[in-house]
């Protein structure tokens, strides 16, 4: 590590605070204005715990009317950039030899019913309204869509 790399990560430990107050009011957002959105699974926190939120993931069941792909694909042409869940161990690249055969069902569903909505802490309530409205309204929608094929 660089003593620039250093300072900046220092800098960062000192809000850390202010940096997961506001994440987590992000959480409240999202989750205020995506509770009642059929289809989607929103995170949660196990009793006793305090989730920093670095993500927002949300998953994607059948009864939104569309693919978490396709709903990726349906907010970027809106100018909201998303990210799909982590791709699982067993078919990353540099393992897929080592794991060949072998199957990882939750992951893969995770994997194909995940994504990440944008959390960054510069975010406003504004911002947050209108990435959701624009969620509900593809949910409303409906309209068959061909996703893309994620890598």
């Amino acid at each position: 590590m660089t003593n620039l790399q250093a300072a900046v990560g220092l800098a960062q430990t000192e809000r850390f605070d202010d940096i997961i107050a506001a994440r987590r009011r992000l959480r409240g957002w999202y989750d205020d204005r995506l509770r009642e959105c059929p289809g989607l699974s929103l995170p949660h926190e196990a009793p006793g715990m305090l989730s920093v939120f670095w993500m927002y993931g949300v998953r994607v069941g059948a009864s939104f009317g569309c693919t978490a792909n396709a709903l990726r694909a349906r907010l970027a042409s809106r100018g909201i950039e998303t990210r799909s869940f982590f791709v699982p161990m067993h078919i990353q690249p540099v393992y897929i030899d080592q794991f060949r055969g072998q199957r990882f069902p939750v992951a893969e569903d995770l994997c194909r019913s995940g994504l990440y909505i944008p959390t960054s802490e510069a975010l406003t309530e504004k911002d947050v309204d209108w990435i959701c409205a624009q969620m509900r309204d593809i949910q409303r929608s409906k309209r068959p869509v061909r996703a893309p094929r994620w890598k």
